[in-house]
């Protein structure tokens, strides 16, 4: 992401000219360079994403990472996933914070035959009953 000065508007401009033809302090030369400085900006927008840079939408990351949108905003608002905001509450994930995310969760170690009959064990004896209704 790119983050310059932004070409101002057609209309940005005109303000500013009546806003420097108005002030009787300014010189016809100073005026010229101030308009020639903004018309000659460099046009790229404050917060638009690179072109060439692939983005995800936060549920398409979502999806992609196996988490739930609510998981993955957790991750970006703690900083364990990188986003671009866009607007007050709009996100786009890049494409290189998705992969980086997958490369970095590992699965779980398989659980080897001779333990797996204690972990049932354990969650038997830790597992709560189902409630009964109150129907009737």
């Amino acid at each position: 992401m790119k983050t310059s000065i932004s070409k101002p508007s057609p209309a940005t401009v005109k303000i500013i000219s009546a806003a420097l033809d108005g002030d009787g302090g300014i010189s016809p030369a100073h005026r010229r360079r101030i308009m020639e400085a903004l018309v000659s900006a460099p046009q790229s927008p404050i917060n638009t994403p690179e072109p060439s840079a692939k983005m995800y939408t936060p549920t398409e990351a979502a999806a992609l990472c196996g988490v739930t949108l609510a998981g993955l905003l957790g991750w970006v608002r703690s900083g364990k996933m990188e986003a671009q905001r866009m607007g007050a509450r709009n996100y786009l994930i890049p494409a290189r914070a998705v992969e980086a995310m997958l490369a970095s969760r590992q699965p779980p170690p398989p659980i080897s035959a001779d333990a797996l009959g204690d972990r049932l064990a354990h969650l038997a004896a830790v597992a709560k009953p189902a409630r009964k209704s109150r129907r009737g």
